[in-house]
């Protein structure tokens, strides 16, 4: 970029070409007043405060006049002060007389300003128009709204457009009454605001304040413990206590989700069940006890579920324990109930189970496939990615039973018949194939089994692609057409993919189209799961996995047992473990006796069909780990009080593949500890070896001579930023896929549909979906979130309701053949006529009770109370 230099203040300053003469001064740390200016947002010019002298011109706007060589600046002169006054004066005429009192004191830019242009408040009130105050908005938990402190930079409201794409806000109203609110004029808790606090950050003046607002003494850097995006979060702290949280383009859950931490029912102590009734105990008797319990069991027995918010650290120390001393592969993850589907599945198709590209690269993408994924309410930051974009003329294919936010950024929408995905899929696929539209070089040289794949296409002919999913073979030629020809294109997902009893085959096809079109192996393609839980790729990754040792190692894979057995000095056994799905026949059965859940809660997690109330009843032994005490727990034998993610040291792995530092900024809530000092003292209490590390670097050391991709990871290069693994490889797969054949696997599938159909008695197909996007974690124990979250609904669509007599509000029950529950009807033009969809917010999903085994649909009746 061209270089020029100006005089700055009479100062020779060097510049880059298309700065302008604000950016310039900023630079060279010149203080010119601003408010509306922000480095992230495209330059207003709303404020009118940055005017400079530009010799031979006179006053300009600094923001938006462009720096030219041989220019000669003054950023103050008589003339300049006197324009800059009079337009202070002019803003706190009538408004920001009471700066002693306001909660921006100190920190206010308008406050700077006018000590900095010696502004007198008492002249300026000659200017007062008295009209009588603005009403503030208070209606969000977490920050208030004032008018009254407003300078209608519009700061704000730029941010939630440009920055965020959300539109929660505007400037309404005229002259002196004009003031930032929500559309409407409702109250801003009641729009469509996500709470994510960014305008909060970039007001310049009191206008947007936090609630209950503390200044950081210190601040410390981790990672946000939600999803698996791995936001970076700062934490700050006054004294011993967290006050506020900050990083780039936070969510809500990242803004103010750490408050659970301070949550009053949380575990702080160790738990065990004396004559029917749950009695603290000594940290003693606790390991104590599951020592001895955890001794009488053996290989298979025992089964240990980890919560995927462990640190990868804490994971494959339970995944040690597990196989080394309770010798059992009956170890699993919470992930299995979202996306360990697309982690093998990625494993058997390329040799990796991962994503193979970074979300950063999704805005330079040509074409994004996006299937079963409500981005906006699950991974805020990589729905941004989806939204820029679009915007930039990406063309965006969505693949979903209902319309969410993304409907105005979709160049197709199509609509399958939930759990349908696989046909449809394939039908794409079998036009690709058909229309000589594939990567015929990449599929030849880079692929096996593409014969077998052909084959099974011809079962899905575009005829009976539209019956079996109900979308116009039309649109499915179409999105077709414009996948394999929009290069590079990638493929998002999520667990309206996997959380069906055949999500795995739905990811099986999507790996297909990306491998068919040659979109593995470049930037801005690729393959991207989303996963829901912060560490879920990390838990998988460490082998929490009943059929993996860490690092997708097979358990029956040749020499790999005994390699872990050389490394932990012990005998392990050869024998694929259950997964958690798996595990409530083996109790029932009588096969299972013991089961050790850290961070999991199956009776709410778990549809009714897997019978997990009356598994916990036949358990023998039965240890619960976690920060908080819920449905489970009452059924547990012993109950172990886990620190949470801001008291513990560890590293997360992003759905991206990147190697994150988590620091402890405070100490653990009363007498909890870490997942895992608890997991090292009962292999202590247990006579086992290997199991004394120091610290959690220690852990990573170990990890990274045994996990392949892991290796070189350490704490000392994590310290200066995130690591990917394997190696720093953002994109995988460019030259050879790791495999035995070098070559990735394409899948010949069969259609098995979904587990539960419609018929005359249930003849609605229901699915699930969260309404908003405070949820995971601890999310319900964020006193914010919980007056934010909207309630349950059953979305109807408007031809629905009107054959059913039903109203908007109106209570019902929905009937299935597993169970029923009670809510209030919406009808709105999202879900097709056939499809009912259940809202629900920070609880779990309460449509887990209608459905058998699996997790997003089923089929039900709408009754009508009389």
């Amino acid at each position: 970029m061209e270089r020029i230099d100006l005089l700055l203040d009479g100062k020779q300053v060097t510049a880059r070409s298309g700065m302008t003469i604000l950016e310039v001064a900023l630079e060279n740390k010149v203080y010119v007043p601003h408010l509306c200016h922000h480095p992230e947002l495209k330059p207003a010019g709303v404020c009118r405060l940055c005017y400079v002298e530009l010799e031979g011109k006179g006053p300009v706007l600094s923001c938006r006049t462009p720096a030219e060589a041989g220019m000669v600046i003054k950023t103050r002169s008589p003339l300049v002060d006197e324009i800059r006054s009079g337009l202070v004066e002019l803003l706190i005429a009538d408004r920001h007389d009471d700066c002693p009192s306001c909660a921006k004191k100190g920190r206010c830019e308008l406050q700077k300003i006018m000590g900095y242009l010696r502004v007198n408040k008492k002249k300026a009130r000659r200017l007062r128009f008295a009209e009588g105050a603005l009403e503030p908005d208070t209606s969000n938990p977490f920050f208030n709204l004032d008018p009254n402190k407003c300078v209608l930079c519009g700061r704000c409201v730029r941010t939630c457009s440009e920055l965020l794409r959300i539109n929660a806000i505007a400037i309404i109203g005229r002259g002196y009454r004009s003031k930032v609110a929500p559309l409407g004029a409702k109250p801003i808790a009641q729009s469509s605001c996500e709470s994510c606090g960014e305008c909060v950050e970039r007001c310049p003046v009191g206008g947007l304040v936090y609630k209950e607002y503390k200044r950081p003494e210190k601040h410390v850097l981790t990672v946000c413990p939600y999803c698996s995006s791995g936001c970076r979060l700062t934490l700050g702290l006054q004294k011993t206590e967290i006050v506020s949280a900050q990083g780039e383009r936070l969510c809500a859950r990242g803004r103010f989700g750490w408050r659970y931490i301070y949550a009053p029912d949380r575990i702080t102590a160790p738990l065990a069940r004396t004559e029917g009734r749950l009695v603290e105990v000594s940290w003693e008797d606790a390991i104590r006890l599951a020592a001895t319990h955890f001794a009488r069991y053996r290989g298979e027995e025992i089964a240990v579920v980890v919560s995927a918010k462990c640190t990868n650290e804490e994971a494959y120390l339970f995944q040690k324990f597990a196989r080394s001393v309770l010798k059992t592969n009956n170890i699993d993850n919470t992930a299995r109930l979202s996306h360990a589907a697309s982690l093998e599945a990625l494993w058997e198709a390329t040799g990796i189970g991962a994503a193979t590209n970074s979300l950063e690269e999704l805005e330079d993408a040509a074409c994004i496939l996006m299937v079963g994924a409500n981005t906006a309410r699950t991974h805020p930051a990589a729905a941004r990615k989806v939204k820029e974009a679009a915007e930039k003329g990406s063309r965006l294919i969505i693949v979903d039973p209902v319309e969410n936010d993304f409907r105005r950024f979709a160049h197709l929408w199509l609509k399958p018949y939930p759990g349908t995905d696989v046909a449809l899929l394939m039908g794409i696929a079998g036009v690709i194939v058909e229309e000589g539209l594939l990567d015929l070089g990449f599929v030849e040289e880079r692929c096996e089994n593409f014969e077998e794949l052909r084959g099974s296409l011809a079962d899905f002919p575009l005829g009976r692609v539209e019956r079996l999913t109900g979308v116009p073979r039309e649109m499915v030629a179409e999105a077709a057409d414009v996948f394999a020809r929009s290069k590079p294109a990638a493929v998002l997902w999520s667990t309206g993919v996997t959380q069906y009893l055949h999500g795995k085959d739905t990811v099986c096809a999507l790996i297909n189209l990306a491998l068919l079109t040659g979109n593995v192996g470049s930037s801005s393609a690729g393959l991207h799961p989303l996963l829901e839980q912060s560490n879920a790729q990390g838990a998988c990754d460490m082998g929490c996995l009943p059929g993996f040792y860490p690092g997708y190692q097979p358990v029956a894979g040749e020499g790999v047992r005994e390699k872990f057995e050389a490394a932990w000095k012990t005998e392990l056994n050869p024998e694929p473990g259950l997964a958690f799905t798996e595990l409530w026949d083996a109790i029932l059965d009588g096969r299972i006796k013991a089961l050790y859940l850290v961070g999991a809660n199956p009776l709410t997690e778990l549809p009714g069909g897997y019978r997990v109330l009356e598994s916990l009843e036949r358990l023998e032994f039965l240890v619960f780990q976690d920060l908080f005490l819920n449905e489970t727990a009452g059924h547990a034998h012993l109950v172990l009080p886990a620190a949470g993610f801001a008291e513990k040291d560890g590293t997360y792995t992003t759905a991206d593949r990147r190697v994150q530092r988590l620091r402890k900024v405070i100490e653990p809530a009363g007498r909890s500890l870490p997942d895992g000092e608890i997991i090292r003292r009962i292999a202590a209490a247990m006579g086992a070896t290997g199991f004394d590390f120091a610290n959690p670097a220690g852990v990573m050391e170990e990890i990274a001579s045994l996990v392949p991709g892991y290796g070189g990871i350490g704490y000392e290069k994590l310290a200066e930023g995130a690591l990917v693994w394997p190696a720093g490889t953002a994109v995988l797969h460019k030259q050879a896929f790791h495999r035995l054949t070098s070559k990735a696997k394409l899948f010949p599938l069969d259609y098995q549909g979904p587990e539960e159909r419609p018929d005359v008695e249930f003849p609605l197909v229901l699915v699930t979906r969260r309404n908003a996007p405070y949820y995971g974690t601890c999310a319900h124990k964020v006193d914010g979130f919980r007056k934010l979250a909207p309630g349950e609904y059953l979305e109807v669509s408007f031809k629905d309701a009107g054959d059913l007599g039903l109203g908007d509000g109106e209570e019902v029950k929905v009937i299935s053949r597993q169970g029923g529950l009670r809510v209030a009807v919406k009808v709105t033009e999202d879900p097709p006529p056939g499809v009912v969809v259940l809202n629900y917010n920070l609880s779990q999903d309460p449509g887990k009770a209608l459905m058998r085994r699996e997790m997003r649909a089923c089929a039900v009746r709408i009754e009508r109370f009389l």
